[in-house]
């Protein structure tokens, strides 16, 4: 910063203030507009400046209100008084500080002293005052009723219509908090009825074709399946006796690669969270057949539910078929 802003008499009258106790550091610093390193350099300018004391300044107001007159520093703190008052929004005084330091190399703090704001008030970026959450939440709901099938960005160019200023970050979290996803439809697609294979039964040779893998519990034993999706039909299903280690992986890895031989190659997996469908074998399988791999976890509920109803569907509908291969050919008609 240029020192020769103010004449030798203005920084030798702040120099005295600083050394006498009248003004501390940083009294001296807003009022000068300088930087720390500025000040010491000024006391290293004037060594054998004598010090002012309280008494002495309140001795001598005139001499003080001259040298100001004189230096222009009294003009200066008219000019940031009267912006005070006219400047309520301080944008004014954010301009020019921004103009200070784009075009005269001054640092923030130096451009906020010379336009009489505060750093704090600077930087500060004024949010979106955020709405009554429950308002918020009523209005998200009505959307849904109005149409179920509204996703959250639908949700939210609806909202920008009725609400401009409603935060996007409020309305996510009260989407969330209040579990309104739950409320959505899902469209369902028509099941599409594929030409007969080899031995006769109707698969579902579909490049687009999306499986589901599970366990069912049913009084005969543990029984691996594989579901279609879509609406939930069987694929085939084979007896297992372990679930965890080598011999778990092993027949899981068979059970893919003979159903798809008859079904077709699916476009994606869907398997639970658990042995054997999360050993490292199923993951290379899925790569080397370039078929995507999605593992839902039990941490949320709608998983958990959606498990347990196909569960309740396949364990219901195996038995009342006559056997394995029976479930899987009657499901495909």
């Amino acid at each position: 910063m240029n020192v020769h802003r103010y004449d030798e008499e203005q920084r030798l009258q702040w120099v005295k203030q600083r050394r006498s106790g009248a003004l501390s550091v940083k009294q001296v610093m807003e009022q000068a507009g300088i930087s720390r390193a500025t000040l010491y350099n000024w006391l290293a300018e004037f060594p054998e400046a004598e010090a002012i004391t309280e008494t002495a300044i309140e001795a001598a107001p005139v001499v003080v209100e001259i040298a100001a007159q004189r230096s222009g520093t009294a003009r200066w703190q008219m000019l940031q008084d009267a912006l005070a008052v006219v400047d309520e929004a301080t944008s004014v005084r954010q301009a020019i500080v921004r103009q200070l330091v784009r075009k005269h190399t001054v640092s923030i703090a130096q451009a906020c002293a010379i336009a009489g704001l505060s750093v704090e008030a600077f930087e500060h970026k004024v949010r979106k005052p955020e709405a009554d959450d429950r308002e918020v939440y009523e209005t998200l709901c009505r959307l849904l009723e109005e149409d179920p099938s509204r996703q959250f960005e639908e949700l939210i160019v609806l909202l920008r219509r009725i609400a401009p200023k409603w935060p996007r970050k409020q309305i996510r979290r009260i989407y969330k908090e209040g579990r309104l996803y739950q409320r959505r439809a899902r469209k369902k697609a028509t099941p599409v009825v594929r030409p007969a294979g080899r031995d006769g039964l109707l698969r579902r040779q579909r490049p687009d074709a999306v499986w589901t893998l599970g366990l069912a519990i049913t009084a005969s034993g543990t029984i691996l399946y594989a579901a279609d999706t879509v609406d939930q039909a069987g694929l085939g299903a084979i007896p297992i006796l372990e679930t965890d280690g080598a011999a778990g992986e092993t027949t899981l890895i068979q059970f893919l690669t003979e159903t798809a031989a008859q079904a077709g190659m699916p476009r994606k997996l869907r398997v639970p969270g658990i042995a054997p469908f999360t050993a490292r074998e199923v993951l290379r399988w899925a790569m080397q057949q370039q078929v995507g791999l999605q593992t839902f976890t039990f941490g949320k509920e709608e998983n958990a539910a959606e498990w347990n109803a196909l569960s309740g569907t396949v364990v219901a509908s195996i038995a009342a078929s006559a056997s394995l291969d029976a479930w899987a050919s009657e499901s495909l008609f």
